[in-house]
């Protein structure tokens, strides 16, 4: 019979769960939705457009999730290259 392991705790909400595979990375991130109202929809960003630069760093390399995080972390000035 074989001995339980340590417990390990759940995932809680808002919390991205552990995965055997590795994060995708994607060649280019795209836009898929906007709040209505919101920065992004007054700048003229629309949903399929694709981000290829965040502030002048390549999002080549970035999961959507860290390209969410460095576009959420900016300040007052946000630069993004962009492709229709």
């Amino acid at each position: 019979m074989r001995e339980p392991g340590p417990a390990r705790p759940l995932p809680s909400a808002g919390r991205e769960r552990p995965s055997a595979r590795p994060a995708r990375r994607s060649l280019t991130q795209s836009v898929p939705q906007l709040t209505p109202g919101g920065k992004a929809a007054q700048a003229g960003v629309g949903v399929g457009d694709w981000v290829l630069y965040i502030d002048g760093e390549s999002t080549s390399a970035m999961t959507h999730i860290e390209a969410q995080n460095r576009i959420r972390a900016c300040g007052d000035r946000l630069c993004l290259t962009l492709s229709r």
